[in-house]
Parts: structure tokens; sequence; C-alpha cells
């Protein structure tokens, strides 16, 4: 990271793409995109936790009683 900022003080343009927001904080820009469309911040986490919610659905329990359980 440290060449990166000396190249953009020496008046180099950067651009990186990157998942991770510890180096995405260095940037003094950011675009934020999902499914390939460039979105608002707080649009792109509320996407981002709605495509979560959907992938990490609650496995669906039915409890049923001791005594049905010993009967099967």
């Amino acid at each position: 990271m440290n060449l990166l900022d000396e190249l953009h003080k020496s008046g180099s343009t950067i651009c990186m793409v990157t998942h991770d927001p510890r180096y995405a904080d260095f940037a003094d820009r950011k675009i934020f995109m999902f499914d390939g469309r460039i979105v608002d911040e707080e649009t792109m986490h509320r996407l981002r936790h709605e495509e979560d919610q959907r992938l990490i659905r609650p496995a669906r329990v039915v409890a049923q009683p001791a005594a049905a359980i010993a009967q099967e």
C-alpha cells in the first residue's frame, strides 16, 4: 500500500478493485458495485444484506413431541 500511496502522491491515478474494506479505506474515492451495477453505499449494504438473507435461510425445524419420536 505504501508503494501505491507514493505513486498516487507523484501524480499517478490508481484504480484498485477489492472486496476488503481495509484496503478500500485507503482510497480518496470509492465506487460501490453490486451485481455489475454502480450503487450508492447505503443501497450496496442493503442489497448485500438481502442477498445474505436469501442465501443463508434458517433451517426449518419442526418440533415433535418425544412420544411421537419414540413410536417411530
